[in-house]
């Protein structure tokens, strides 16, 4: 399955459904900003920002940095502890089942980067309020786990996208999924390269089991810099879009980006995305 296209997007599929399905998956916006904004300020600015974003409402910059920093401290600690458990079996994308530690830290990995889309600005992600999440928002996580792997044309996308919901007076994400628009191809990229990047991966992590006495801090300590990392560079991502800057500028300079969302495909320049389907492992 490695190796190619078709077969990375049905590994990433797996991975993003395994994840989100998992109990604790949807982070309620609300609820999340109501309590960590309420440890720092008064009942009315905690209000305004969910009516309209932490920015909108006037919450200094430097503390949504600060909630940022400790959202992330949280969530890598428990990541790390899980990943610490189990070691990763090799060649499990084969045998077409997700391994439990990889279900945790993608877990971990969702819950993450909405927490940090709502401190930055971003509506609700779960607008269904359904149990299971839908196709909509898997997609929109998709491009901020593409952000959190340094894949180009993920962030390229989500700035995009963060122009696109500046200028929708409903603020939603989207009216339909992602998927049935022009933005197809782009997402199907995405997946086919986060797929490649983590069995890529995974097989240097299945070392963990050949030094069983070692596995846990391998697996341990390469999950609590990788998650650190990761989770640092999409909220650094988060930082510079008009979402949260609310600079007329930056809302202009997402828009000259692209002229639609077609150019989004037309100009990728990712280098694994380019390569992707010259590779075989």
């Amino acid at each position: 399955m490695m190796g190619t296209e078709s077969g990375n997007i049905q590994v990433w599929d797996k991975i993003i459904n395994s994840a989100v399905h998992m109990p604790g998956s949807r982070v309620s916006r609300n609820d999340f900003l109501r309590k960590e904004l309420s440890k720092y300020c008064d009942a009315s600015l905690v209000e305004a920002a969910i009516a309209e974003s932490p920015a909108v409402a006037g919450v200094p910059q430097d503390l949504i940095r600060k909630i940022s920093d400790s959202v992330i401290s949280s969530q890598r600690t428990r990541t790390t502890s899980l990943s610490v458990a189990a070691g990763l079996p090799g060649g499990w994308w084969a045998a077409g089942t997700i391994p439990a530690d990889i279900s945790q830290f993608f877990w971990s990995v969702t819950v993450v980067s909405q927490k940090l889309a709502y401190l930055h600005g971003w509506p609700d992600l779960n607008e269904g309020g359904a149990d299971d999440t839908d196709e909509k928002t898997k997609e929109v996580l998709t491009l901020f786990i593409g952000v959190m792997f340094g894949v180009n044309a993920a962030n390229k996308g989500i700035t995009r996208l963060s122009a696109h919901v500046a200028g929708n007076t409903a603020k939603r994400i989207s009216d339909k999924a992602l998927t049935k628009t022009t933005w197809y191809p782009l997402l199907k990229k995405i997946a086919a390269v986060l797929g490649y990047k983590i069995t890529k991966e995974s097989t240097g992590k299945s070392i963990s089991k050949v030094i069983p006495l070692l596995g846990g801090a391998i697996s341990g300590g390469m999950t609590w810099v990788s998650f650190g990392k990761m989770a640092n560079r999409l909220r650094s991502h988060l930082e510079g879009l008009y979402l949260h800057t609310r600079r007329p500028e930056d809302l202009a300079n997402e828009n000259s980006i692209f002229e639609d969302e077609e150019d989004i495909i037309v100009n990728e320049s990712d280098e694994t995305v380019n390569t992707l389907n010259k590779s075989a492992i």
